[in-house]
């Protein structure tokens, strides 16, 4: 088999990496209401209905540009007339309060097997959260172990499966597309994504164990969608032996 030129991986954040969960039902609203100073004036609950409501649909859109949370405080700041006693920005790196995030099983131990491989990897992930939060998020979880870096589609504008958010990361590490792997928890975002774009290998990290029947949606977006190269997994120590050899690429 010809030797591979240099590997690189590239992982999801959200649900790969960091699990997703919220402390309240409110999360997307409750910094704006914390620093809200002309309560007596506003309707919360109308606040929050439109706050969640809008947040909701633009994820169910999967478009391939990204809003900031910086965007979605100053919408709901000018169409409710909200008075606050900080910053929009404030307001903004305060959404991860409302969060209640935690490592995904199994991460530690993979990033340890690709560093024991002088492998690279980094973080692309879709967010809407200040990049400086993430950064503090993964670098508190995983102490022991340094991504290259971390882009966010909240600081480019673009978010998956726009190939034009996945060019960026090979491009920053000076590795081919067709040697980058990435690994996600989204089958349209992740899988269809990075495969369309040109990676080399899309590995899907499935720990929630969705069936086609689950992901049927994906047809409106990529029509052939079944058929896209990729690798399903349900745990990373899938992806490597007792020796830490690793088994990344398929055969």
């Amino acid at each position: 088999m010809k030797e591979r030129r240099k590997t690189a991986v590239f992982f999801d954040c959200w649900d790969t990496l960091v699990a997703f969960a919220t402390k309240e039902e409110a999360w997307e609203t409750r910094p704006l209401i914390n620093h809200l100073i002309n309560k007596e004036v506003v309707n919360i609950e109308e606040v929050q209905k439109y706050g969640h409501q809008m947040l909701d649909a633009y994820y169910h859109k999967h478009l391939p540009y990204e809003i900031s949370a910086l965007q979605f405080c100053n919408l709901l700041v000018l169409r409710f007339g909200l008075k606050l006693d900080c910053s929009l920005e404030q307001c903004a790196s305060e959404m991860f309060v409302s969060l209640n995030p935690s490592p995904i099983p199994g991460v530690e131990e993979f990033l340890s097997v690709l560093e024991e491989n002088h492998i690279p990897y980094a973080c692309l992930s879709n967010t809407i959260y200040p990049k400086k939060e993430m950064e503090k998020l993964l670098t508190s979880f995983y102490p022991k172990h340094r991504f290259a870096f971390l882009l966010t589609s909240e600081e480019v504008g673009v978010k998956k499966p726009n190939p034009d958010f996945f060019t960026l990361g090979p491009i920053l590490l000076d590795v081919p597309l067709s040697d980058s792997i990435y690994i996600g928890d989204s089958y349209l975002q992740d899988i269809c994504g990075s495969s369309l774009a040109g990676y080399g290998l899309s590995i899907f990290f499935n720990r929630k164990k969705k069936t086609w029947e689950d992901l049927a949606f994906v047809k409106d977006f990529v029509e052939d969608y079944r058929n896209i190269p990729h690798k399903t997994i349900a745990s990373y120590a899938e992806l490597y032996n007792s020796k830490g050899e690793l088994s990344l690429w398929k055969n």
